[in-house]
């Protein structure tokens, strides 16, 4: 019960930087400063990164100090962490691109770091789509496996 409560609790705070940004970028743009979009796009992309990070931290924070409950927070952070990584690139490809396929190709082209990141979120969707108690126990030592995936991505998102 008290776990549960934690749980929610974190969440609500982990999504407040997200909101507060979706808040800002539709009702008060100035507040982003001289390019709205653009600060939104980086500011979800560093929360996404932020939270990649904590959710690697879990295990050695957890055997270090002997916190065994730390674990069943990983989940929870990885999920958010995608959450917002989905919310960067949306914003980069609604806002910033409008949709333009062609536009993000040469952006992709030019940029390479996009190709990177871009690399690193197709990555994190089949750890999103496995991160349950259901597919865990289907896969066993697969899931254990795929979700090796978080080292790569960590360092292709750095």
């Amino acid at each position: 019960m008290i776990l549960s409560a934690i749980k929610i609790l974190l969440c609500c705070i982990l999504l407040l930087p997200l909101g507060i940004t979706a808040w800002e970028l539709f009702l008060n743009p100035d507040a982003l400063g001289a390019n709205p979009v653009e600060s939104a796009i980086h500011e979800t992309g560093i929360w996404g990164l932020r939270l990649l990070l904590i959710t690697l931290a879990i295990s050695p924070l957890r055997k270090i100090f002997h916190l065994h409950n730390l674990i069943k927070f990983r989940r929870m952070l990885g999920l958010l962490c995608f959450v917002y990584v989905c919310a960067h690139l949306s914003l980069y490809i609604v806002f910033e691109q409008y949709f333009s396929w062609g536009d993000i190709w040469r952006d992709i082209q030019k940029r390479p770091y996009i190709t990177v990141g871009f690399a690193a979120f197709i990555l994190l969707i089949p750890l999103a789509l496995t991160s349950n108690n259901k597919l865990q126990a289907i896969m066993q030592n697969k899931w254990n496996l795929l979700h090796k995936l978080i080292y790569p991505i960590a360092i292709l998102a750095i």
